[in-house]
């Protein structure tokens, strides 16, 4: 089955010649592959008069213009939009005055036979319900035959006007005609639609999803006092193969004005086209609540929704305007609309399958309300009919993640582009941040591939950032569990027993800050994921990036600065940096490294390469004398005690760490002392690196 493309974006392509695709806009009324021919052109006043050609006859009544106008006559290369049963030319009239203060007689000449009922259709620019964007759609008017021309009347009123802007195509108004078409009347909805649907079963399966939603919406709780006008006007036709259904209104806008359009071509599928139907209609209940275009993607939530209560096994039903949008919940309940609200809701009628499950039917009626009533933000409506903290977004992203909202849904597909898989002991650290807008989420994937994990390895989830909360999931074949929730951290253990079960981690991560006005604001969220327990070596060496550090630093700013740098080689291969490998800690350098356990009688040793250089004042400084390094003093705690090492001048500087079972907490710390070039009486010093070693337990 098709999806519903483009329901808010009303395509009638064929009726103008422009073909529009989606998050395009019309920029020209007429693309030159199509031709405008002009008939004839002629002056009509107040008193009336008849524009008379081959194939049409205009007939202006007294007092339809109020002043002489010039009106023309365009044939059109664009072939009727209504196929078989179209049954003559297109047409343009340009000059008609907008609004018509009288009806006036339009005669179209038909070809072939006429058959069942026949209409006059005349051009109409309208807006689908949760469109943006004004396009053109068409009125079917009732004709009779009159030698060989088919007549109708069209209605005074507004023709061009939408909102506040003014139709500016060059030719006019199209029109043609079209026979071979039927009706079919229910208490609430009159149905047109192509003479060769009789007798199918067809027209009335539309017809019971109409009425029946008509039934379930005002068993919920809507109301439909606003609308006077009824039946509803609903017309079968042509659409192109990617639309199913669009409701449409007329402007200016009032309740009475909205009608539906139905897919001819889905009607051989009778439970589509009940399903689509019943879709349409509560389209037009919810423009009686509220159309504003902010609510487009609650509308279009709203009905993919309400189709499942028709179809023959709700529980299980999946519609197909889903196809392609089942991520966007994941983009921000309200700033994933902002690219195209359309697709949006269809994605997020996730959210509202999962809230009527938690808060009943009823939720519905209480949402479009707010929306009538207060005009509220859309997630304002939903957090008024649920809970103002909306606490339920975590809980619905990990059961939509889990495929327990809807079955097009499962973990694998929820996957974006950040993963991280442990091949290997080098494999230890890795670290993801985003901008998360609100109510949103992201699932992150690690595979533990490493054959060299022991029974103790695990994996540490440790996550920073306002709004956060995630959820572990563990999917082992077809079997998806959570197995850890928090908003700080989670413990994954027995890598070794997933990497043998060919098991994957997923990480969701969802934000359930929501800040109004907008909605739209973002938090940035970090999830850092660190193996722990591995009991094997990681780096042969390390080098660290060179920075500035501070020299020496009074009660003020600091007097001196130096570039330092310090490079970490290990002979054993059996060390790993952690914590993003460095980073300062009251101005001095500082690198934490994880070691295993040696075995009895094993002595390891870690080279440490320093290399200190430029040496210089600190402008923000007010010292007034030269230094240099005079003295570099390396204190390290090894198996040899404690002990100190001094180095003159600048440069670079090697020493030792080693460990064995006798010295679990070896380090190394380095200061560096500075003289004035000229008076050596004036000295400072200040720790400059400290490097510890810690067991990795």
């Amino acid at each position: 089955m098709k999806s519903h493309f483009f329901f808010k974006n009303l395509l009638m392509a064929m009726l103008s010649g422009i073909l529009v695709f989606p998050g395009c806009k019309k920029e020209n009324n007429n693309p030159p592959e199509d031709t405008y021919d002009l008939i004839t052109s002629q002056v009509i006043g107040p008193a009336g008069g008849t524009i008379i050609s081959d194939n049409v006859i205009v007939l202006f009544p007294p007092n339809a213009l109020t002043s002489s106008t010039t009106i023309e006559l365009y044939s059109s290369s664009t072939k009727n939009p209504y196929g078989e049963e179209g049954n003559s030319d297109v047409f343009w009239i340009k000059g008609l005055p907008d609004p018509l203060i009288n009806p006036i007689k339009l005669s179209v000449k038909y070809k072939g036979s006429l058959t069942d009922q026949s209409y006059v259709c005349f051009g109409k620019y309208v807006i689908a319900t949760s469109g943006q964007d004004t396009v053109l759609s068409e009125k079917l008017v009732l004709a009779t035959d009159s030698s060989g021309f088919l007549q109708a009347m069209i209605p005074s009123g507004p023709l061009n006007n939408l909102k506040s802007i003014q139709y500016q195509g060059r030719y006019g108004i199209p029109f043609w005609s079209l026979s071979s078409y039927w009706y079919y009347q229910t208490d609430h909805f009159l149905i047109h639609f192509p003479g060769r649907f009789k007798n199918t079963g067809s027209v009335e399966a539309l017809a019971d999803g109409l009425e029946g939603a008509y039934d379930m919406l005002y068993a919920m709780g809507f109301r439909y006092e606003a609308r006077t006008s009824w039946p509803v006007e609903v017309t079968v036709k042509y659409l192109g193969e990617e639309i199913w259904g669009q409701t449409d209104r007329s402007f200016p806008w009032t309740a009475n004005s909205g009608y539906i359009e139905i897919n001819s071509f889905i009607m051989p599928d009778k439970p589509l086209t009940k399903i689509t139907g019943a879709h349409e209609f509560f389209h037009i209940v919810q423009d009686l609540y509220n159309y504003d275009e902010k609510y487009n993607w609650l509308q279009e939530a709203s009905s993919v929704w309400f189709e499942e209560k028709f179809d023959v096994n709700p529980d299980l039903f999946v519609s197909d305007a889903r196809n392609g949008h089942e991520l966007e919940p994941f983009e921000g309940l309200q700033a994933g609309a902002e690219d195209n609200a359309t697709h949006h809701g269809y994605g997020c009628s996730a959210v509202i399958k999962y809230l009527v499950g938690q808060y009943g039917d009823e939720i519905m009626k209480k949402i479009w309300e707010d929306c009538r009533d207060h005009s509220s933000h859309p997630i304002e409506a939903i957090k008024q009919a649920t809970d103002p903290y909306v606490i339920w977004w975590m809980n619905f992203m990990r059961d939509y993640t889990l495929g327990e909202v809807y079955g097009d849904m499962s973990v694998a597909q929820a996957v974006f582009n950040d993963k991280f898989t442990i091949s290997s002991d080098q494999d230890v650290f890795r670290s993801f941040e985003r901008a998360y807008p609100d109510l949103s989420g992201y699932v992150y994937i690690v595979e533990p591939k490493s054959t060299t994990f022991n029974n103790a390895t695990s994996l540490k989830l440790n996550l920073t950032g306002e709004g956060r909360a995630m959820y572990a999931l563990i999917k082992t074949g077809e079997t998806v569990s959570v197995i850890g929730y928090s908003v700080d951290q989670i413990i994954v253990n027995d890598l070794k027993g997933l990497q043998s079960s060919n098991s994957t981690i997923y990480v969701l991560v969802t934000n359930y800050m929501n800040t109004s006005p907008g909605y739209t604001a973002t938090s940035t969220i970090k999830l850092d994921l660190t193996v722990q327990n591995t009991g094997y070596a990681y780096i042969k060496y390390f080098a660290s990036q060179t920075d500035t550090v501070t020299v020496c630093q009074t009660s003020g700013p600091a007097n001196f600065l130096i570039d330092a740098s310090c490079i970490l080689n290990s002979a054993n291969n059996d060390f790993r940096v952690t914590r993003d490998s460095v980073w300062f800690e009251n101005d001095y350098k500082w690198m934490e490294l994880y070691y295993p356990i040696p075995a009895a009688g094993e002595i390891h040793t870690l080279q440490v390469d320093l290399n200190l250089q430029n040496l210089r004042k600190n402008p923000a400084s007010t010292i007034n004398w030269d230094p240099y390094i005079y003295q570099v003093r390396v204190y390290i705690s090894d198996k040899n005690g404690q002990n100190d090492y001094y180095f003159d001048g600048n440069g670079n500087y090697s020493f030792n760490l080693i460990y064995d079972l006798n010295n679990s907490w070896p380090f190394a710390s380095v200061y560096v002392t500075c003289k004035d070039v000229l008076n050596q009486g004036y000295e400072c010093n200040s720790m400059v690196f400290t490097i510890g070693l810690f067991f990795d337990n």
